[in-house]
């Protein structure tokens, strides 16, 4: 069980979690997460109904969640 939780846990999160911190720096950090919200307000405010701010925290989580993306 130990080897099993180590290659599908362990060495995947070790990976995720230190780029995903560098990358949240990025984000927040140089703009570009207002950037972003910018860019996807075009396609969220016909689809949701949002405002800018509220466009840039979907997308954000979207991105963001660990889910998703496997």
């Amino acid at each position: 069980m130990l080897p099993f939780l180590f290659d599908k846990l362990v060495t995947p999160l070790s990976v995720v979690i230190p780029l995903g911190g560098a990358f949240i720096m990025f984000l927040v950090g140089f703009g570009l997460l207002e950037f972003m919200g910018i860019l996807m307000e075009k396609v969220m405010k016909p689809i949701f109904n949002t405002p800018r701010k509220s466009s840039i925290d979907a997308v954000a989580s979207f991105v963001g969640s660990y889910s998703i993306l496997f």
